[in-house]
Order: structure tokens, then C-alpha cells, then sequence
């Protein structure tokens, strides 16, 4: 799916009037920037687990509207590798 389609399909099935946003795998903040534009004063649960991503994220976002959690998320707790590409 491209970005903007992806982006489309937020605007068409998203309720932006939603008090909580959870943007999981929030990668650089490209949705969690849009959902910031987009939603009426909620708050955003961005959900980043890569370090370098994270690090990014929180250089991008100092906004009490957004909530950075340097974490994975998935169906048990525990401890995981991250493959990281060279």
C-alpha cells in the first residue's frame, strides 16, 4: 500500500474525535504527524521499539499531545531481538 493511500484510508475510517490515538510501530512519526494534524486534541500513544527510530520520534515530537513508548507490542510479555539492517 502506498503512503497516501495508506493516508486516505486514515481520513475515510478514522474518528479523529477519539480521545486516545495509538499509533503501534510508529516508525519515523509519519501517521503519528498526521494523526497530531488531523484529531481534535487527542492524545497519541506512539508505539516505537527500534532505538534509532525512537531516538527520531523523540527529536521530532516534544508535544504533550503525543506520548512516546520506546516498546514493542505483542500478543505475550518478554524479550525479543530486533533485526537491525546495515
Amino acid at each position: 500500500m502506498s503512503y497516501n493511500l495508506e493516508l486516505k484510508c486514515y481520513k475515510h475510517f478514522c474518528n479523529f474525535d477519539n480521545k486516545i490515538i495509538y499509533d503501534i510501530g510508529a516508525n519515523e512519526g509519519e501517521i503519528t504527524k498526521f494523526f497530531l494534524e488531523n484529531s481534535n486534541n487527542s492524545t497519541i500513544y506512539a508505539v516505537e521499539p527500534h532505538p534509532n527510530n525512537f531516538k527520531i520520534l523523540s527529536e521530532k515530537f516534544n508535544n504533550l499531545n503525543v506520548k512516546l513508548i520506546n516498546s514493542a507490542v505483542g500478543e505475550s510479555n518478554g524479550e525479543c531481538e530486533i533485526g537491525l539492517e546495515k
